[in-house]
């Protein structure tokens, strides 16, 4: 059989982040502190290009305190297709993983976040391994977890290190990219390429031999 490793790092994955990010400004308490961070790089550095390096510290800071807001206050929506493609790996009876190169506590969180924690049995996280995306160690670990050939796994991939990582690690990918322009590299280095996991789903559905 084929087996599954599907990304659930917290930009995905699996996991939908601009949806996240939608509910997320609509609060107005956020948007009362984004008009303030704003007003602080004003005064701080004035435009983006003459900010000095504190400022752009500053704003890292309080981007990452907003995601966590966000993730809290909304929780973490789901990438569209998901579901549909889980069925199908139950309905066949296909092995599969979670394999991420977040750290375990911050994938168990996400997974929470997402109401996705009870679908993976087996979690394969940065902590598992020596290095992470995108050296191969992550994907043959999920293969030795799996009982399989790495050579028999089909990797889903958002990203172009996890693209990257799967060539590394001899294993077949599909390439499901969540920001644009798409990665050139990416695209030709994946077996196929989808715009989201209901095409991936649609495709295996008529591919996947029994």
């Amino acid at each position: 059989g084929e087996c599954f490793r599907v990304e659930f790092d917290a930009g995905m994955r699996g996991i939908d982040s601009r949806a996240t990010a939608r509910g997320f400004f609509r609060s107005p308490r956020v948007r009362r502190a984004v008009g303030a961070q704003e007003e602080l790089g004003i005064a701080a550095g004035g435009s983006s290009q003459q900010r000095p390096p504190v400022c752009f510290a500053l704003e890292y800071r309080h981007a990452v305190m907003m995601r966590a807001y966000a993730a809290r206050e909304h929780g973490i929506a789901v990438k569209p297709g998901l579901f549909s493609l889980l069925e199908l790996i139950q309905q066949r009876n296909l092995a599969f993983c979670l394999a991420t190169n977040s750290r375990r506590l911050q994938a168990l969180r996400c997974l929470k976040l997402a109401g996705l924690e009870n679908v993976f049995s087996d979690v394969i996280a940065r902590d598992d391994v020596v290095t992470g995306k995108p050296a191969p160690d992550l994907f043959l670990k999920a293969a030795e977890v799996l009982g399989q050939s790495v050579a028999d796994c089909l990797v889903l991939e958002d990203s172009p290190i996890g693209i990257a990582a799967a060539v590394a690690a001899g294993a077949p990918s599909y390439y499901i990219p969540s920001q644009l322009p798409i990665d050139e590299l990416a695209s030709v280095q994946a077996k196929l390429v989808f715009n989201d996991l209901q095409q991936v789903a649609e495709f295996l559905l008529i591919h996947l031999i029994e």
